[in-house]
């Protein structure tokens, strides 16, 4: 993905709120936390690179 690209923001911001929901969903399975740590660190990567 191209940083040039007028699309890159949006691509992040659904990466972004794809890894929430993947963080969320996990943390109530229970048990998996590295998981749960893991999107929510893409989260705010990619939160940081829609902005």
């Amino acid at each position: 993905m191209s940083r040039n690209s007028d699309y890159h923001a949006r691509y992040c911001k659904a990466c972004a709120e794809i890894c929430k929901a993947c963080a969320d969903s996990c943390e109530q399975v229970g048990g998996m936390d590295k998981c749960v740590e893991c999107c929510r660190k893409c989260e705010e990567s990619c939160s940081s690179m829609a902005a």
